[in-house]
């Protein structure tokens, strides 16, 4: 099996791709940060661009369920871990898409966070960290704030108690789990960590194209037969780690109303923290191709698409949060 991840380099201090003697193009990539550095050499003949091919048509919006060949090798290397992806959901401005591993999937189609799993401490707490070195939205917006700001709108809007969202403060410690398969020091400490902003190129390697605005991954417990665990028999997987993505190939702003071309951190972040919490995409889109627009209904921060500024939770984004902690 090729491998999708090359070296984390650690000493150095820009994002490169790694220069290798090879017959198909390597992705390169340039993104500052302040203590390591991330090397791919991975050839675009083994990857799927799938939202660089779904046009948008006249009518509902459908979102595509695809099978993905490169989380079926991710999990591969993540089984002596005892956990594996099962479902990447991700946000974009073209086409909504939840990529699975299909084996996986087939016993267990959704997930949960399971209350007082032993696995994760046994308790009710949510733990979050970001990874500051990548919080730089273009490089220039912080982002450590909006996160913090999204997840307390999601644990006090709901007014449903049961989980408490905790942060854990990231001392600079790289928190990805996916993009550390290749033995580089990485320590995902947190229930859910938040990666940051990346350059558009990375997202081809789990299988996403470059569309893609924000991307949640979760990862599930396994058993000894390797396949997802269910310890409180609710007929979900039970969660293990979340993990998120941005594209900052996007020109993002923290003040759309008065950047209205460019996209909403607010928005994006709050919708990708739901994802972490388990809420899935809502509403039924319709698109209008003669005019460009999309119209929502219901309107909620979980449609699939993004099309204009939303943060504020909406209804059914509440009521998704409450179905899933209410009882803890």
């Amino acid at each position: 099996m090729k491998k999708l991840f090359a070296l984390l380099c650690l000493p150095a201090l820009v994002l490169t791709s790694c220069q290798k003697d090879s017959p198909t193009e390597s992705i390169e990539t340039d993104s500052s940060t302040e203590n390591l550095t991330l090397k791919f050499d991975t050839p675009f003949n083994n990857l799927d661009f799938p939202e660089e091919k779904i046009q948008l048509n006249d009518g509902i919006v459908e979102e595509i369920r695809l099978a993905s060949s490169q989380l079926t090798a991710i999990n591969a290397e993540l089984k002596d871990k005892g956990i594996a992806i099962l479902k990447v959901e991700a946000m974009s401005e073209n086409s909504p898409i939840i990529m699975f591993d299909k084996q996986l999937n087939v016993v267990r189609l959704g997930s949960s966070w399971v209350a007082n799993d032993p696995r994760r401490g046994g308790n009710t707490n949510i733990t979050y960290n970001v990874f500051t070195p990548f919080s730089l939205a273009n490089g220039i917006l912080p982002t450590v704030e909006i996160h913090d700001d999204a997840f307390d709108r999601w644990e006090n809007a709901s007014n449903c108690g049961g989980a408490t969202l905790v942060k854990q403060e990231n001392p600079g410690t790289f928190n990805s789990t996916i993009l550390s398969l290749q033995g580089v020091t990485s320590d995902p400490f947190s229930d859910i960590n938040i990666v940051g902003h990346l350059p558009p190129a990375i997202f081809g390697l789990v299988g996403l194209g470059e569309s893609t605005l924000g991307v949640a991954f979760t990862f599930v417990f396994l058993d000894e037969n390797g396949e997802p665990t269910d310890i409180d028999n609710d007929n979900l997987a039970d969660t293990s780690l979340k993990e998120v993505w941005y594209n900052d190939g996007y020109t993002w702003t923290n003040d759309p109303s008065n950047n209205p071309s460019d996209t909403d951190l607010a928005s994006v972040i709050t919708h990708e923290i739901g994802h972490t919490l388990e809420a899935g995409h809502f509403g039924t889109g319709t698109f209008n191709q003669k005019k460009g627009t999309i119209k929502y209904s219901p309107r909620a921060v979980m449609n699939a698409l993004y099309f204009e500024a939303l943060s504020d939770l909406q209804n059914t984004d509440r009521a998704s949060y409450c179905n899933t902690f209410s009882n803890w």
